[in-house]
């Protein structure tokens, strides 16, 4: 009844008129109620009224665009093709740029992963094996370090060989990605040792189309490269590194130990309360040091660090640019 009041004084009625409407619906509430219900009723076809309107105007907008287009068809489809190639490239140049620089990537805490590359004049980004065991002895900013190198293989499987994309691995990678197998294990230190029994962990999509995801594929004898390697693990559906087209892994039993040959990528998580500026810090300004080998003399190879997103993305720009 307040609120009735002061509308009716904003519309310019008096003060005398306002206050004997007002106690006339004090004396008369029932009168008051209809008299509301009415007023909302008519505000109600009112907005009807005008939903009407906005629609019938809509429709023949509608109308008339169609018939301008139908008497121009060469224009419409133009400007129909322009429009729909400028949605497709938009959509393609988001999902291209959120695919390759703002994804988060699909591991446990991926804030917390770097990778380490080699920090000389050259920018090559592999170490040999007696620099990876250089900075699994004096590193002192990771929990864990994990090295990785791309290979292709050819697996027989039954009677027929199969070349496929996989990776060579150190036992501490999964766990540095903080990633479990669906089936079985990981690889364990000893299954590192040079010499050691070939072991393999395969993709989800490996085991359901080359065993029908069978279970009992855990302990089978795979040949990769003329030597046998025991299944061990499968891995989760969806998970892939470092590559989608990567098919197995394989330990580094029969990775090279050569002091010269640079193959291997290493990847760390930080310990807890260690920043990323720090660890930077830390891999930079440390020499790191091929040991001498005979008539070799020690060898220094200076690192970098970064996290393992922007490893991931290094190429980007490159990528955006020819996509431009």
């Amino acid at each position: 009844l307040e609120l009735a009041f002061r509308k009716r004084v904003d519309r310019g009625w008096s003060g005398w008129r306002a206050g004997l409407w007002y106690w006339r619906q004090v004396l008369a509430p029932d009168t008051f109620r209809l008299a509301s219900l009415l007023e909302a009723r008519e505000n109600d076809y009112r907005s009807e009224a005008d939903l009407k309107t906005r629609l019938e105007s809509a429709i023949q907008d509608v109308r008339y665009a169609v018939r301008t287009f139908s008497r121009k068809p060469l224009w419409t489809i133009a400007i129909t093709m322009t429009l729909a190639l400028g949605l497709a490239a938009t959509t393609a140049a988001f999902s291209i740029v959120y695919g390759v620089m703002l994804k988060p990537l699909p591991f446990e805490d991926p804030d917390e992963l770097m990778a380490l590359r080699r920090g000389d004049r050259w920018g090559w980004e592999t170490v040999s094996y007696p620099v990876y065991e250089d900075l699994q002895l004096r590193q002192q900013v990771f929990q864990e370090i994990g090295v990785w190198s791309p290979s292709v293989r050819t697996l027989l499987l039954g009677d027929r060989p199969v070349r496929m994309n996989g990776a060579m691995v150190s036992y501490g990678l999964f766990p540095v990605l903080g990633a479990q197998p669906l089936l079985g294990r990981w690889f364990t230190q000893q299954e590192d040792i040079e010499g050691a029994q070939g072991v393999l962990v395969l993709s989800h999509s490996f085991w359901v189309n080359q065993f029908g995801g069978d279970e009992s594929v855990l302990g089978q004898s795979v040949i990769v490269n003329d030597r046998p390697h025991t299944v061990v693990g499968v891995m989760p559906e969806g998970f892939a590194f470092p590559y989608p087209s990567t098919q197995f892994w394989e330990s580094l039993a029969f990775a090279s130990r050569q002091r010269n040959r640079f193959y291997l990528r290493p990847v760390g998580r930080l310990k807890p309360g260690v920043g990323l500026a720090a660890a930077q810090n830390h891999i930079s300004t440390t020499e790191w040091v091929i040991p001498p080998s005979g008539e070799a003399p020690e060898r220094v190879v200076p690192l970098q660090a970064m996290s393992l997103l922007a490893y991931s993305v290094r190429d980007a720009p490159t990528t955006l640019w020819l996509f431009q």
